[in-house]
């Protein structure tokens, strides 16, 4: 199992991912990371960086003013800025 993500902007898709082994990104809280399988998620980021990576794939990272960030059936990550 991976996960795909999808970055959005009221403009434009900026980013679509598949085959993922892991996300990360951090809201009011902290850092959290996300992982295939994870429960259902839905947070509020500010601005910050969002990371992701491939199995055996270095980290990609990109820079977000800020966003909903939600993870749908343990397969998808959505961010909207």
């Amino acid at each position: 199992m991976t996960l795909a993500l999808r970055i959005t902007t009221p403009m434009d898709l900026v980013l679509e991912a598949e085959g993922l082994a892991a996300v990360r990104g951090a809201d009011a809280s902290g850092g959290f990371g996300i992982w295939p399988g994870h429960a259902e998620f839905l947070t509020v980021v500010g601005a910050s960086v969002l990371s992701w990576r491939a199995a055996g794939a270095p980290w990609r990272f990109a820079a977000l003013r800020g966003g909903v960030v939600r993870v749908i059936g343990g397969t998808r990550v959505e961010v909207a800025c």
